[in-house]
Order: C-alpha cells, then structure tokens, then sequence
C-alpha cells in the first residue's frame, strides 16, 4: 500500500529506512521446501519463497504433477486457460515471472498450487501483493491457493524434464514453515488505525472483526498469546518545528504517521492516527494487567463501528466512551498515554519502533499489515481461516486446541478406516487421535483406564480398573442369570479362565468335571455337570464335603461320624500346632526387636512382662522428661554421627517425588515443595488417598531450578508425564487466570488455574474433571498449627513444611515385614541415615549446612504408606505392623487412644520467616543434634505427609 505522500512524509519514510539501516535491519525470506519425488534420478529438495498472496497449507503438505503454462504466460499477464495433467495428481502450475517490479501473477484459481518461475540468478525474494486498483483488488480476493516464488536454476530444471515428456511429480511442504516449539503460540499483528487508505485498510480491519472470535477462545484458553503493534515513523531533526511535521506527529516530532487523506489542509492529520494508536496500545496494556486481554478485539471493533473516519467521528471523546462501554479502566489508559504535546519519550511507542527493526532471525517489519507467529513472518492472505491455520501450525503437535481440528482448517484423518490406528468397536474405543499436523495412533485412556499396546494392531486395557471397560478385552459370558469373566481387578493386565473354565482367557468353555473325573469321585456319589461348577449327591442319608472329596453320614451313628472327627481333629491340630508356633517362636522373635527398638529412646516400666505389645506402660509427660533427662540434654556435634543422604521435593501434592543433592530453603518448605495441587471440580484437593493412580505422576523440573538463585525464565517449564500419556509441560511463569474455592483439609483460598491443557490433560489421567492449580502465594498464606509452631507457613502439603525420617527407623521397620518397602511410602523431605532407629522422634533441635530446624510434632500416618509408588496398588502394609508398636495405643496406653500410627518428625525452619530465603541446603557428612525432647503424641485430624 501506498503510504508516502509530499517531501514532508518522504523525508519521514527516509528517516524511519536510516533507522532500520542503522541497525542493520534486513528483510526475511519465509520458505516452504519443494521435493522432487518423481522421476527418481533427479530426487533433491529445494527452497521455496513463500508469497505474500494466496494461502500457504502452514502445518501440512501438497503433493501434485507439475504443469508448465508455456513460454510467454507471465505472471503479470492475464489469462483463462485451464491446465489439466495427464496423471490424476492435483495440479502444480508452473508460470514464468514477468518483467514487472511488484512481482505480480494473475492466474486461474483451478490449480493446486501455482510457482512461479524466477526470470533472474538470483537469491530468493518475496513476491508482495500488487498495487492497487478494482482488477488487483479483485485477483487477491480470490486468489485461495498456496503460491511461491523458486529460483531460476530449479525452474529450468523442471522445464527440461517436462520438456523430455516426464511425469515431474513435487512435494511442497510447509510443515516446518512456521517454528512449532511447544504448547502456546505467540502472535502479533502490526497494523494501523487509518480506516481511511483503501482497499487494505478495510481488509485490515475485516480480519480483525472474522478473527476476532477465534483469537478470543485462543487467548481466553491461555492457548496464545497476542501482542498488537502499530508502526510510527520519526520526524528528522530539521523539519520538527514545520506544519507537515506538526500535523503529523506528537512528542515534538517523535512519533509520527503519514496524512490518512494526504491533504495537510483537509481533514484527519497524522498526528490523530498516532494518538489512536497510541490509545489502543494501552487499552492492550491495560487489559491485559487485569487479566482481559482479549477486550482489545472488542475496543478495536466497536471503535471502528462507531467513530470511523468516513462518518466523521474519529475523535477522542468517541473512543473514550468505548473505553467506558467495555468496563475499562479510563484513568489507567490515560496515564498511559500520557501527555502528546510534551517534549519527552512515550515509553510504549519507543518500545514499538524499537520493534519495528528485526533481530535474530526475525525480519523487519517494512509492510502494513504484518502478521508475525513464533517470531517468524507470517505470509498469505490475511483471511481469517488462512491465518488461524498459520497459527495451529504453531502448536508442537499434539497440543492444540480443538479450535483448530475444525473441519474447516483440517481434515480428521481418524474418520476414514479409523485413521489405520487400532479399535474396539463393541465399546467404542480407538487409538487414533486426530491432531493438526495428521492422525496419531496411540493407546487412550478411557474412565480413568490406560490401554497399552502399538496403538495400530493392539490395545490391551491396564490398571485395577480395566474390567469394567469391555471385561478388559478378556472372555466374559452369561447365562441362566450367571456370568463369568475371565478379567480379575485383582491382577493388572492378562486374561484367565475362572475357576470352572479353561482356555487362553480370550475364549473359555466350561470343564465337564463329570466326564474328566476331577471332582465328586467319592463312593457313593452322583456327579452332574453345571456350567462353571458339577453337583456332587450323596447316596443314602450322606453329605457331600467338597474340599475333602468324601460323604459322611448326615445322622448320629458313630462310625458315620467317626471319619469326619477325623478329619476335624486333624484340621484343630494343625490350627493349635501353628498358632503355638506363632505365640511362642514367631511372635517373641517381633517381640524382641520392638522391644529392642522401643528401649533405645522410651523405659519400658517391666522387661519380663508376658505381653509387651499390650503391657508397655509410657509415663506420662512429666515422668518421661525426667526418666530420659540424659537424652534430653543439648547433644554436642561431635556425639552425634547423623547425617543427611537425601532430600526429596514433592512439586505436585501426591505425585511421584524428585530427588536431590541440594535444596533451597523457603519459609513454606524447599522450593518447589507441593506448589501445585490437582482439584476436583468443586476445588477440592485430590490424594493418593482417594485417588491412588497419582503415585504414577512423574515430576520433571529445569536442571537449576532447585540453585539458590535461579529464577524461571520465558521457556522454563515443569514436565509432567504418566504411563500412556504425552508429556505435559507447565510453564513456570506465573499464569493469570484465579481459581477461587480451592480446599485443602480445613484450608480455602484462591490459587492460580494452569489453564485448560492440564485441565484436560488429568482429567484423562485420573477420569473425571480435574484442574491443576498453583499455590497463589502474593494473596494467600496457609498458617501451620499455632499451637505448635506459630508464625510458620506452608504451600500444599498436609500440614507442616518438612518432614524428616531417618534410615535406622525404616530398617526397622524392614525386619518385621515379610516385603521391604522402600522410602518413597513416607514421602519424606529429609532422609538420613548414621542414628539409632526412632531417635528422631526426640529432636527438636538440629542444624544443617548452618541452618536450625526445629522438631515440632511426630507425623501419624495414613493410608498413603501402602500404596506402592511404583505401581499404584494398595495393600494393608506396612500399616499393619506399625499399628502394633508405633500407634498411640502402644506409644502412650495411659493416654485416650484416637486410632492413630507415627512414622517421622514434622519439622520448621527456624529462620523461615526471617531473612533467610533462597538459602541451599545439600546432602552434608554431618547432622548435629542440638536439643531433644518429649513430643505429645497428635490429636489433629491431619494425617501423613502427601
């Protein structure tokens, strides 16, 4: 477009190119590539300028037959002729450049794709649209195909292979046209407020109005994120005190734009449209900080509906009370803007002209309107479904929103034979999962159930829940009101016949164990067969005793009697033998290794009491300080032999933990300790307590995150992954959005919702609607108990920041379990290792790497322990055994008993609401002891530490 006008606005144009120059500013070639797949002997890839016209297939690829329009079919001529391939590929138009400067082509838009041809060695350029006039304005409109500019020696070398009479067959792909780095796309738009300047000001703001809802549901789901720019120019030094440069620009000759009806004498000057674009500038700014950004699609909208140029209420006070219409704040945007007339910089309009001058591989902006996604250019029409599909390309794959698998910008390539992926069709469950850049064959997850398998021959369902989907893929049948099932919720995976049936699992038939002669075989009996079973009778006045195979007499006399007496006394033997093995062999051999446990920090009032497990008499408070005042006396360093081998971070409440060499030290825990917690949807927090699967939640952070002064940068990002799913990434910036009503145990507050991708992403993970949300730590603080450690606060976790255990206790505890269980069932924060088992239970002093934490209740326990961390499957261990000496009942039997189990010592850092943030500990050769003491057992609700 046309935008210079008299020696005043040339001089302006010539400032604004010295400023780009002075910068080494330069112009971007956007390409797509263009393989040759046919004939084979000349397979070569190739580069391609993408043009500034026609509609790029950004995120996806074109394979055609080419078809030379012929020797003098220039692109700047006009022409009707339709081209049609011998072969039945789409076509790919090859036309010959014409000598005209602006690089125009008119063609027929019958056609795949339209190269053209460059006339001259030389680098590629890109083709701009043409000037304009009715027949250009016309042609763009119309124009709805990919088209691209090659080079002069790829062009003859296609030209002499069609000449010879092969079949030239090309791929173009734009798959890689657009940077695609992850899960948000950033975009802007550089534009301008003259609704005066023809044809591509009203294309200009006919995009903005079709796009407007589009990018609103884009930037409303925090799936992008847009940046509107104005370009301005400067007024040279020498011309400021002029009428041009007056009526021009503001800031005295800082920011200005050309004369919208290039008349100086008449109507709107430039120095209105820069004072609108300097307004619509910080309605952005301004929106976006009270978290509603997208309102600028609104302002701009409803601003050229009702103050537009033509009807002559371009003004102030017009856009002003659009200011207000939107619920906008008017004094923010005010002090915004600031004063026009005063001799100083704008800050915001320096930072755009700053803008205009590429850096790195970005280009500078040089054109109106420009559109730039991932910082690269964006090139093609700026129609609302061609520029939507540009910014889908955008989105690493996979991770787009549904707004872009729209049947009207891609093809679902799952409804055509299933996309080739596997599929259940009696329970309506398949593998492909249709996304921008084609279909995906992977195993889903239904209800809250994995499948696993190649997603394209075989999906099995996995997990404890995997028969109610289908009986998990295994035989199942019912008859006569009976069913059986050759899935168990007892094993993982697999399939076998129940008991009464034999096959592979996938098919089972009932056994005739009549006719096999593998039951009712006794004397006397009668065997029927019955599907899944056999009836065994009796002859006589007999009973059939199943386990033992045998019929005994149903009445008194003594030799019909005498067998089953047999058979009952044997059975009592055998029951009174084991029990006298277990009271006397294996019950004193647990007996004596609590007792040894229990004697190196508690008195036992009797060493020959019968029963210690039930007789163990704890003094109360008083007593028990003084029996154990040698223990509870300060403990020099160089007595104590301690020292710290891990330290754990627990980033999301419940899932899998991280473990470390060092941690930063905050006031709520380590950094990054339960900073995140999954919801329900009524905001409650979500555990493995209710929700097991959570323990198959891996955490990754950024290599330094946990460095003392690492600080997140634009690319940082939590790294979530699950069996069967993506890997989900979490930006480490701090999102917008607010999540009210969050609970957790008695605690309600806000936090910060991490948007709709992880909303969605476990939500498929645990089965019903789920959010993640960030602990919203600049409003909301969480006070531990007060009546144990007052002024101290936490994030997520259950209650307290730390929590230590030490390895002596966790051996233990081994030795009496029939299967070890590793540490990762407490969840601890702090593991070490070199004291006596349970002697953590006394510290309430201890200093590492220089810092103090203070012991301040011991942590009861709950269910959490059981459930194996590596495969989510609960089990009654190691609760069980625990409850027999470390419950309140065995620990204090004086005291009124709440059911309740310790394993572990809350702790707080002493300076953690002091000045002492950001410190590191590190896994250090030694803990030194400082003070130990008695701990009340806890009465709080408040259970272990998730």
């Amino acid at each position: 477009m046309s935008l210079i006008h008299n020696g005043a606005t040339l001089a302006l144009f010539l400032a604004l190119t010295m400023v780009v120059n002075g910068v080494f500013g330069r112009f971007i070639v956007e390409k797509s590539s263009v393989t040759i797949l046919n004939p084979l002997a000349m397979r070569s890839k190739h580069d391609a300028a993408i043009a500034n016209f026609g509609v790029p297939n950004y995120g996806g690829y074109m394979i055609g037959s080419v078809v030379y329009a012929g020797q003098g079919a220039y692109g700047c001529d006009s022409f009707d002729k339709t081209f049609k391939p011998k072969f039945p590929r789409p076509t790919i138009l090859i036309i010959d450049r014409g000598d005209v400067e602006s690089s125009v082509i008119y063609i027929c838009d019958r056609n795949a794709a339209v190269l053209v041809a460059d006339n001259v060695d030389e680098p590629l350029i890109t083709m701009d649209s043409p000037e304009e006039s009715k027949e250009a304005d016309d042609f763009i409109e119309k124009l709805n195909i990919p088209s691209a500019l090659i080079d002069f020696s790829f062009a003859n070398t296609l030209k002499q292979a069609l000449k010879k009479g092969e079949e030239v067959v090309l791929k173009i792909d734009w798959s890689e046209s657009l940077p695609h780095p992850d899960e948000r796309v950033e975009y802007e738009l550089w534009t301008n407020t003259n609704d005066e300047c023809g044809a591509r000001c009203d294309e200009q703001m006919n995009f903005v109005k079709n796009f407007k809802g589009h990018a609103q549901i884009l930037e409303k789901g925090g799936y992008s994120l847009f940046t509107p720019h104005y370009i301005t120019w400067f007024c040279p030094k020498d011309y400021v005190s002029s009428n041009q440069c007056k009526s021009q620009c503001i800031n005295q000759g800082r920011y200005c734009a050309p004369d919208p009806e290039q008349d100086f004498g008449d109507g709107y000057d430039g120095k209105d449209i820069v004072f609108e674009n300097l307004r619509q500038l910080c309605v952005h700014k301004v929106a976006k900080e009270n978290n509603r950004s997208w309102v600028w699609w609104d302002y701009v909208t409803d601003f050229h509906i009702r103050c537009s140029m033509k009807e002559k209420k371009y003004s102030k006070e017009c856009a002003e009370r659009v200011v207000e219409s939107l619920g906008l704040p008017l004094d923010k945007i005010k002090k915004c803007i600031g004063d026009p007339d005063a001799n100083v910089e704008n800050e915001v309009l320096k930072a755009e002209q700053a803008l205009q001058v590429g850096q790195g591989d970005r280009g500078d902006v040089t054109i109106l309107p420009t559109l730039i996604v991932n910082n690269a250019q964006y090139r093609g029409k700026l129609e609302r479904n061609a520029v939507l599909k540009a910014i889908c390309s955008g989105f690493k794959e996979r991770t787009e929103p549904g707004i872009c698998l729209s049947g009207d910008i891609e093809t679902n390539e799952c409804l055509e034979a299933n996309g080739g992926c596997w599929e259940d069709k009696k329970s309506n469950v398949t593998a492909c999962k249709d996304t921008f850049r084609g279909r995906v064959c992977e195993c889903p997850v239904v209800n809250g159930v994995q499948y696993k398998g190649d997603g394209y021959t075989s999906c099995e369902p996995y997990g404890p829940a995997r028969c109610s989907i289908n009986q998990g893929g295994c035989w199942s049948e019912t008859k006569k009101g009976l069913t059986f099932s050759a899935c168990s919720n007892l094993e993982t995976s697999g399939c076998r016949c129940p008991p009464g049936f034999k096959g592979d699992g996938l098919k089972c038939e009932d056994i005739d164990e009549c006719k096999e002669q593998s039951a009712c075989q006794c004397d006397g009996c009668n065997c029927k067969n019955k599907w899944g079973g056999f009836e065994c009778k009796c002859s006589g006045n007999r009973l059939y005793m199943k386990e033992q195979d045998t019929c005994i007499e149903r009445s008194g006399s003594r030799i019909g009697w005498f067998p089953t007496f047999v058979i009952l006394a044997a059975v009592a033997s055998i029951c009174v033998g084991g029990y006298v093995f277990y009271k006397y062999r294996l019950r004193s051999y647990m007996d004596s290794e609590i007792m040894a446990i229990m004697s190196q920090y508690m008195p036992l009032e009797s060493q020959n009491t019968t029963d210690p497990m039930t007789e163990v008499n704890v003094r109360e408070k008083e007593e028990m300080e003084n029996t154990l005042s040698p223990l509870l006396s300060p403990s020099p360093a160089s007595e104590v032999a301690a020292r710290v081998s891990s330290l754990f971070v627990y980033p999301i409440k419940s899932c899998r933990g991280i473990s470390l060499s060092q941690a930063a030290l905050t006031p709520t825990g380590f950094r990054w300790d339960r900073n995140w917690l999954i919801v329900n949807s009524k905001g409650r927090g979500l555990t493995q307590r209710v929700e097991p699967k959570l323990s198959l939640i891996e955490v990754e952070m950024p290599k330094h995150a946990f460095g003392e002064d690492w600080e997140p940068e634009k690319s940082s990002n939590m790294v979530v992954r699950a069996p069967g799913m993506d890997a989900l990434k979490v930006s480490l910036a701090k999102p917008d959005k607010i999540a009210d009503g969050v609970s957790v145990w008695e605690w309600s507050g806000s936090a910060l919702d991490e948007g709709e991708e992880a909303s969605q992403w476990f939500t498929n993970f645990v089965g019903k609607p789920c959010r993640l949300v960030r602990f919203n730590s600049a409003y909301e603080t969480r006070p531990v108990d007060p009546n144990y450690a007052p002024g101290h606060i936490a994030m997520f976790s259950d209650m307290y920041p730390f929590l230590l255990i030490s390895q002596g206790s966790l051996d233990s505890l081994n030795k009496l379990l029939k299967e070890p269980v590793p540490i990762n069932r407490f969840r601890p924060n702090i593991f070490v290792d070199g004291c006596e088992p349970f002697a953590e239970d006394l510290w309430t002093e201890i200093l590492i790497n220089g810092f103090t934490f203070h012991g301040v209740k011991l942590c009861s326990r709950c269910k959490v322990p059981t459930i194996s961390q590596e495969t989510g499957i609960g089990g009654q261990e190691p609760i069980e055994t625990l409850r027999t000496f470390r419950s309140d009942k065995v620990l204090q039997p004086k005291s009124k008993p709440h059911g309740k189990i310790y394993f572990g010592q809350n702790m707080v850092w002493k300076d953690g609401f002091g000045d002492g943030i950001g410190k590191t500990i590190e896994i250090v050769p030694a803990l030194q002891v400082l003070q130990t003491g008695y701990f009340p057992m806890n009465t709080s609700k408040h259970l272990c530490h998730q």
